[in-house]
């Protein structure tokens, strides 16, 4: 099984070649690097499209820290 592994400001994504039945898929996992806080898990159809939402989350959950979401 492939494995990528994505790391930014302090998360880290891992997404995983499956194949179940007939249809291959992406599964990914976001967590926290240093504290190994599991945040969430998804699927994807294709590789580009797992690591391209482990990104737009990793920006979202940077930007929240940071208060910028949040409109401060």
């Amino acid at each position: 099984m492939n494995t990528w592994i994505v790391q930014e400001n302090g998360f880290q994504g891992n997404v995983q070649c499956s194949s179940r039945s007939r249809r291959s898929f992406y599964s990914y996992s976001l967590c926290r690097e240093h504290t190994n806080e599991h945040l969430f898990d998804g699927a994807a159809g294709d590789l580009a499209e797992a690591v391209d939402a482990l990104y737009a989350h990793i920006r979202y959950l940077s930007l929240e820290r940071t208060g910028v979401a949040a409109g401060e």
